[in-house]
């Protein structure tokens, strides 16, 4: 699960990690060491929260938090707009690029494999109101596009990345500010994915930068990521791409998620490779009501636990996209 900010506007603000070049090792890479050593790097990577998703709770004065805070007083108020816009239904199109290394074949990151990525947002966000719709994929093999390095604005926004990668955001990003294009690599710097929240600001000359960007060890029968090669980084990437913040805060007391039924979290879910069952039940803030979300997909638990959002988070979700994203 994955983004940014100094606190929040790109599901990527991945966190410099000092195992940052393990914790994304490639396919062809591990299949040529020991199984051992790949379960050492893969604990090495869930040690740290920051390698799965480096997105923040935004800090104060930013412009995320500050869009959320008008969305969520707007929904304490039930005005007639969050009414409409709680059934309103939402299509998204979904476009898939891949990133690839040059002599690979094609059963590597496969477009079938694609396919089975985008059924599983299809899925997961259908009983939301959210109707995700395939529009391209593409396989791109250029060993200069292979690893994503990211660069940020004062904001924490993924602002740009190597010469190359930046045109490659170009060309392939299609559609408007409605549109969700996924970039997959076969490193990332950092983290397990990235994501843009979404921006009042943004300009249409500057759409490239709105993506949503994983790891291709992610993906549905990758084979190589332990708890998290079923899809679920995605989903949750995309949860950041439509207004959602993690569920948990820096402390019981604290803001949180501004969604009002995600309960009282003061850090994540983890599951990792040596213990990959989820928590079935865990309560950061026992003095508060309610238990951890583990089984959310904005908490870190592994893709076997997690399978919900909450009827907030499709409301807060709704709410960004029709004022946000539906009016660029």
């Amino acid at each position: 699960m994955l983004f940014p900010f100094p606190r929040a506007v790109v599901a990527a603000a991945f966190a410099p990690l000092a195992a940052a070049a393990a914790a994304s090792v490639s396919h062809s890479r591990m299949h040529a060491v020991a199984d051992q050593d790949l379960h050492d790097r893969a604990v090495e990577m869930w040690r740290t929260s920051d390698t799965i998703c480096g997105f923040t709770n935004p800090h104060q004065g930013s412009r995320a938090l500050s869009t959320v805070q008008r969305i969520q007083s707007a929904e304490d108020a039930d005005d007639m707009l969050i009414k409409a816009q709680k059934t309103e239904p939402i299509t998204v199109v979904v476009n898939l690029h891949a990133a690839l290394p040059a002599n690979v074949s094609d059963s590597y990151v496969s477009e079938e494999q694609l396919q089975k990525q985008f059924r599983v947002l299809q899925e997961e966000y259908e009983p939301l109101g959210i109707e995700m719709k395939l529009g391209n994929i593409t396989r791109n093999l250029d060993n200069s596009l292979t690893k994503l390095e990211m660069t940020f604005d004062d904001e924490g926004a993924l602002n740009g990345s190597t010469p190359e990668i930046e045109a490659f955001w170009r060309k392939r990003r299609t559609g408007d500010y409605r549109t969700l294009n996924i970039f997959v690599y076969e490193q990332m710097a950092g983290a397990l994915g990235a994501c843009n929240f979404p921006d009042e600001d943004r300009t249409e000359d500057t759409f490239y930068l709105d993506a949503c960007h994983i790891v291709s060890d992610t993906l549905p029968d990758s084979g190589t990521m332990g708890v998290w090669n079923a899809g679920g980084g995605a989903v949750h990437e995309v949860g950041h791409w439509f207004g959602l913040f993690h569920v948990w805060g820096d402390s019981c007391d604290d803001e949180g998620d501004l969604v009002a039924d995600t309960p009282a979290q003061r850090s994540p879910s983890m599951s990792t490779p040596s213990s990959p069952s989820c928590e079935r039940v865990k309560d950061s803030c026992p003095n508060h009501e309610g238990h951890d979300s583990v089984h959310n997909f904005m908490d870190y638990s592994g893709d076997d636990c997690v399978s919900e959002f909450t009827r907030g988070q499709k409301t807060r979700m709704h709410t960004m996209f029709q004022r946000i994203r539906a009016k660029k």
